[in-house]
């Protein structure tokens, strides 16, 4: 790894200041944090892959917190199968044991994922 002499650091560090206060400005955000910061999200982006990997995470961190605050969680599992799931529920008219026959899974992993996506309620 390259040695960086005091200003080098000093600018590296003052970089990373600004980015991390456009980020918590923005809830991580980073299309808005390129406008504060004024220059394009591309640029933002690289250089936090590049320069700020830590900075890329406490984005993503923040995103994550914030969609936890508006009351929405955070589905683990991709959308397809979310979407998936759904499909298959409305194509069965609502009958569980139809539903599970579509997925080809067992009623009792189609309910868990009916639950987790919140097609119905847990009892």
């Amino acid at each position: 790894m390259k040695k960086r002499n005091r200003l080098q650091s000093d600018m590296h560090e003052f970089e990373a200041s600004k980015i991390r206060d456009a980020l918590t400005r923005t809830g991580g955000n980073l299309k808005n944090a390129a406008e504060i910061l004024d220059m394009p999200t591309t640029t933002l982006t690289s250089t936090l892959q590049r320069r700020h990997p830590k900075l890329l995470e406490y984005a993503r961190t923040l995103r994550s917190k914030k969609g936890n605050e508006r009351g929405r969680p955070r589905i683990e599992g991709n959308t397809r199968t979310k979407k998936a799931v759904r499909v298959a529920w409305r194509k069965a008219d609502g009958i569980l044991a139809e539903s599970a026959r579509l997925l080809k899974l067992p009623a009792s992993s189609t309910r868990e994922l009916l639950i987790r996506y919140e097609i119905i309620e847990a009892e």
